[in-house]
């Protein structure tokens, strides 16, 4: 999954993802939500600009986040909790395969649900930038424990073969 290596500002590597979704319902709720929501994608965006992140994806309600999740399966999703349409947890619970998950919410009270769920990290809106740091770097740390198989070592009589594993079919 993870695209390329680039180094960070902190003169550390930083790996390039393959994609990140954000997902809130920016456009759905009323006047105040609607822009409250709008700011948080733009701050994550900014906070991300230099981290090697890609944003594959933006969705504005639960079911365009469902799809989006499902079409570009994303390393990492930046999940609302209130959305309209499904909530966040009835998104994750949709998916049959799990990109790692942060929720950002305005709302403590479901931080216990979400690392129930298996949620990396839970933010609260405003969103911090040291706080959101400190969960990028737990998202490094558990991409790296998770790096795909790249090769199989294959033994025959008189050979030993190393196969790219993107070239078996």
């Amino acid at each position: 999954r993870v695209r390329a290596v680039l180094p960070a500002r902190n003169g550390r590597i930083a790996r390039a993802f393959l994609g990140a979704v954000l997902a809130a319902g920016h456009r759905h709720f009323r006047r105040g939500q609607r822009e409250a929501d709008l700011w948080v994608c733009l701050r994550i965006r900014d906070l991300l600009a230099n981290e090697g992140v890609e944003i594959v994806g933006e969705c504005e309600d639960g079911l365009q986040a469902l799809h989006v999740i499902r079409d570009t399966a994303p390393d990492l999703v930046f999940l609302d909790v209130q959305m309209p349409g499904l909530d966040g947890f009835e998104v994750l619970n949709l998916l049959d395969a799990r990109p790692m998950i942060i929720f950002t919410t305005a709302f403590d009270a479901y931080a216990v649900r979400a690392f129930d769920e298996h949620a990396l990290d839970y933010l609260l809106k405003p969103i911090d930038a040291a706080r959101f740091a400190e969960s990028l770097a737990r998202v490094r740390r558990t991409a790296a424990r998770h790096q795909p198989l790249r090769r199989i070592v294959v033994k025959t009589p008189g050979r030993v073969l190393c196969l790219e594993t993107r070239d078996v079919e």
